[in-house]
């Protein structure tokens, strides 16, 4: 009976230890002031502070890495606010945060990632505890269970990743991500006053389609699918109009993680697109890393082809 006592203790000790060690290196070191998720806050402002008429593009990274948002303002002649951030915190909690500062009047274009069909639109761990550590933790109050639990999941990977921070500020003697790189890495810094991500621009294309999941295996998430028939009409008794835009991305993608009941889903909540989702597909050349993000050719082609939609649509 001792002995169980003793190991107990000395368990639930080191447990005590290591649940600190996690908590210093979280808080106690400081954020990387030019990681990529710390353009959200900057987005952010877009909202807040661009006048009408605009057009609000909401979605992942699609949108940031596939828009040239300059060539939107100059055809269309009305302020467009790239609202694209990352498929990794969901469109949940993007779409929850936009709601409070749209107007009468905004046209909403939602090109929202696949995936968030199939995981409930709340997005992963490592992605949601470096959101919370990029925006100060300002959204905590926002987290439904699932994203907390992300929060939680990813926050032991988080405090490695951050002793690594800590050994490399021994070299470095910088907490920030360096801004010039060999290869390309994921920064604020590569963002433009618009809200693009241009610095992908000037590295050669090196995707690697084919270890995308097939996320056409997964079922559709209708809870998922009720929340956004619910959030929609949120936006629209704002005053809002809302343009349902399938995201761009290349054949190999598409063909990987496209399901046709999506179409099905939303035919169903009143919110089709406005295009066929196979119509927003690029060759295969146009991908930069991921089938998502595209390179220059790819910015280009999409772009074209948002403006002639859009125009077609007013």
């Amino acid at each position: 009976m001792y002995q169980m006592k003793k190991f107990l203790t000395k368990t639930i000790l080191f447990l005590l230890i290591l649940i600190v060690v996690n908590l210093l290196l979280l808080f106690v070191i400081p954020k990387d002031r030019n990681h990529f998720l710390c353009e959200y806050d900057r987005k952010v402002e877009l909202l807040k502070t661009t006048p009408q008429p605009r057009i609000i593009l909401l979605g992942g990274s699609n949108i940031p890495y596939g828009v040239n948002t300059k060539m939107l303002v100059d055809s269309l002649h009305t302020n467009v606010v790239n609202f694209g951030m990352y498929g990794g915190i969901g469109i949940r909690l993007p779409l929850e945060d936009c709601l409070q500062y749209v107007k009468k009047g905004d046209s909403v274009v939602l090109q929202m990632e696949y995936h968030n069909f199939f995981n409930g639109g709340n997005g992963g761990d490592i992605a949601f505890i470096a959101f919370m550590v990029a925006t100060d933790w300002k959204y905590l109050g926002m987290l439904n269970a699932k994203q907390a639990w992300n929060v939680l999941r990813g926050a032991p990977k988080k405090a490695i990743g951050n002793f690594k921070r800590l050994v490399d500020y021994s070299v470095t003697h910088s907490w920030d991500t360096p801004v010039e790189n060999q290869t390309y890495v994921y920064t604020m810094s590569g963002f433009n006053k618009y809200g693009d991500e241009v610095s992908h621009l000037n590295y050669t294309s090196h995707s690697s389609l084919a270890s995308d999941i097939d996320y056409k295996l997964l079922p559709i998430d209708s809870a998922f699918v009720v929340w956004l028939e619910n959030i929609l009409h949120r936006y629209e008794s704002a005053g809002a109009k809302i343009i349902m835009l399938p995201p761009v991305c290349v054949e190999t993608y598409f063909k990987n993680v496209y399901n046709p009941q999506i179409k099905n889903y939303l035919h169903q909540i009143g919110y089709d697109y406005v295009v066929a989702p196979d119509s927003m597909v690029l060759n295969d050349s146009c991908a930069f890393n991921t089938g998502y993000h595209m390179n220059r050719s790819g910015v280009i082609q999409n772009t074209q082809r948002i403006i002639k939609i859009l125009k077609n649509l007013q």
